[in-house]
């Protein structure tokens, strides 16, 4: 091919394209709980971090062993253009091995609270995002990077255990004397996995719900080609006037 200015300047041009032509972004959901509740909009979805998250979720369905809630994130401005009109919604996925999954204003168990020899398994499918965004938006689910239970129990101690992924997370909380009490206990932070199974549940006083995950996203923003061919079009006329 003959270096022509053109060619010279074509280049440097396409190569710039490329360069602004996408927007990614990592999005994260700290402390993801989807349970029952009438007091937040019945909207079934909170997290702790961050704090502004607009999360709903649909109420799952419970009497079988295998069960989704539809979670919706909204207010995003995923590519990068501001308006804050862009949502990512996924499927939270809840296996419950061979016993029922059960589902309330605590979190998830298999038929009532994790019990020994139970399992509750969290998977995460059909990730996709809507909204005003200029271009198309590619969402992938990273993987969950930590899971939580919940030790509950009225005016009783709450000793004993739950394995998350493998690693065993003990309470051991001494009644205050209240009606009701419960905390939730973390595992530690792991590397990404696409699921998180809470398994072996020891509970020697109380009783235990999975009830907190850690989620990781992706996503990348592609504007339209016309958007992209104008784009390459515009600077490379732009160059060939200041040769």
């Amino acid at each position: 091919m003959k270096n022509t200015p053109s060619a010279r300047y074509l280049f440097p041009v396409l190569a710039s394209c490329s360069i602004l032509a996408s927007h990614a972004a990592t999005l994260t959901i700290d402390g993801l709980e989807v349970r029952s509740n009438t007091t937040n909009n019945n909207e079934n979805a909170f997290a702790t971090s961050p704090a502004s998250l607009d999360l709903n979720a649909t109420e799952p369905a419970t009497g079988s062993t295998t069960s989704f809630s539809t979670v919706t994130w909204n207010n995003l401005d995923l590519d990068g253009i501001g308006g804050n009109d862009d949502i990512l919604t996924f499927d939270l996925n809840i296996d419950g091995g061979s016993n029922n999954v059960t589902w309330g204003g605590l979190g998830f168990g298999a038929s009532g609270a994790l019990g020994a020899g139970e399992t509750i398994t969290f998977t995460v499918s059909n990730v996709s995002v809507s909204g005003g965004a200029a271009g198309s938006i590619i969402a992938t689910f990273d993987g969950f990077t930590r899971g939580g239970y919940i030790s509950y129990g009225s005016d009783i101690d709450r000793v004993g255990s739950v394995d998350i992924n493998g690693e065993t997370v003990s309470v051991n909380a001494m009644s205050t004397g209240t009606a009701f009490q419960s905390e939730v206990n973390e595992s530690s932070v792991f590397q990404l996995t696409d699921s998180v199974v809470f398994s072996n549940a020891d509970m020697t006083s109380g009783a235990a719900q999975a009830r907190r995950l850690d989620l990781q996203f992706n996503t990348e923003t592609v504007p339209e080609p016309s958007v992209a061919l104008l784009s390459a079009l515009g600077l490379l006329a732009l160059a060939r006037r200041r040769r």
